[in-house]
């Protein structure tokens, strides 16, 4: 097969599939796919930010809370002394 052959068998090849229903389906399936994989990692990533968040605000409700039972109980032992 020469080149002029093998040139025209391939423009013919990309034109047939170009203008398939099943190319185009393949097509819209890993472009869609693709946009499902993206949005799902941004969702994840604004998932794990508002547990982190979550986390950060527990930890520091808590430390608020122990402090105020210190005080509390400082004040407790003042009283009584």
């Amino acid at each position: 097969m020469d080149f002029q052959a093998a040139a025209n068998w391939l423009w013919w090849a990309v034109n047939a599939a170009s203008t398939s229903p099943l190319v185009t389906a393949l097509v819209g399936a890993v472009v869609g796919g693709l946009f499902t994989m993206w949005a799902t990692k941004q969702s994840l990533k604004r998932t794990e930010f508002a547990a982190t968040k979550s986390r950060e605000m527990a930890e520091q409700k808590a430390g608020v809370e122990r402090q105020i039972i210190v005080y509390n109980t400082s004040q407790l032992i003042l009283v009584e002394v």
